[in-house]
């Protein structure tokens, strides 16, 4: 059976990963990043960032959900 320490690594790569995609996120909201769509117009890619804004919920919920599970206060 794992123990907390294992759970608190996992939910720490986790946060890690979270942090990489904020990272990744952060230019196409500050409209450093623009593509080319169908039309060819620049623009901010849309898809892009709900794709990423999506993936880092998704860990949360994750998180949220090993922590409520295995009864820890916080990783």
């Amino acid at each position: 059976m794992a123990g907390p320490e294992m759970w608190c690594d996992f939910i720490k790569a986790l946060r890690r990963e979270q942090d990489k995609l904020r990272a990744e996120l952060q230019p196409y909201l500050a409209g450093s990043i623009q593509v080319l769509d169908g039309t060819s117009h620049l623009g901010r890619d849309d898809k892009t960032i709900t794709a990423i804004k999506q993936e880092i919920a998704s860990l949360q919920k994750t998180i949220d959900r090993v922590i409520s599970k295995q009864g820890l206060q916080d990783a």
